[in-house]
């Protein structure tokens, strides 16, 4: 049992949260411990696939600079940049 710490709060459909008591209750967990356990498994399966994770982090950020990319025109047209160019 956790005597200290910081408080975490969520909010889930009545479903989700039926579902979630039942099998605390199946499993003769507090709905707390299960979600620490729950919590707890996650991070740990985290921390073992961190270059896993870094890898697809890269690949979304590429495809999503490849987005953008193609909402700007790949040279500026020669009318305006002949405007940008001071007067002498």
């Amino acid at each position: 049992m956790v005597k200290s710490g910081r408080t975490l709060q969520v909010r889930v459909d009545d479903e989700t949260a039926r579902k979630f008591a039942v099998v605390a209750r199946a499993r003769r967990m507090t709905e707390s411990e299960l979600l620490r356990v729950t919590i707890n498994n996650m991070l740990r399966e985290t921390e073992n696939n961190v270059d896993m994770l870094k890898a697809k982090l890269r690949a979304e950020f590429e495809e999503a600079t490849r987005d953008l990319d193609e909402l700007l025109p790949s040279s500026p047209p020669a009318a305006a940049s002949k405007r940008s160019q001071p007067r002498r």
